[in-house]
């Protein structure tokens, strides 16, 4: 018969999500899990705190990617029209870049994922927000 242990996760670790207790055989809690410090002991005096800490972590974390998505949502398909000065042949001068992006959207420039946009017309932008969550939104550059 194989000897387990019960642990409590502190990060997510295959299906186990940070916060979960499993109980896992013993030579891969001591020989991987616990070297690299990805474990706590549920035989531990504070394991109580230490789920109850991680759990609401998960909470804040789940909170946070909602608020996220809330955002995507938002942003979703929006058409932002920037003008700017160009030549006739519909060239700039210059270039439409992140911080004219973020200024128009009230987000923070680094979020924002993408190449200068050097022509007037509609260009379609992948806007990278936290958490791995994408939106997008159309920049139509106009003549000033």
């Amino acid at each position: 018969m194989k000897k387990t242990v019960k642990v409590i996760f502190r990060e997510n670790e295959g299906k186990y999500l940070k916060g979960d207790v499993a109980e896992l055989q013993l030579g891969y809690v001591r020989n991987y899990l616990i070297p690299n410090q990805k474990v706590y002991d549920y035989n531990d005096p504070n394991a109580k705190k230490i789920i109850a800490t991680l759990k609401n972590e998960r909470l804040e974390q789940q909170k946070e990617i909602e608020k996220t998505e809330k955002i995507a949502q938002e942003l979703q398909d929006k058409e932002i029209i920037i003008k700017t000065k160009a030549a006739a042949n519909g060239k700039l001068f210059g270039s439409v870049g992140v911080n004219e992006i973020a200024e128009k959207i009230n987000l923070p420039k680094n979020k924002i994922k993408m190449s200068p946009i050097k022509e007037i017309g509609e260009h379609n932008i992948i806007l990278n927000l936290d958490n791995n969550i994408k939106a997008n939104i159309k920049i139509k550059v106009e003549k000033l």
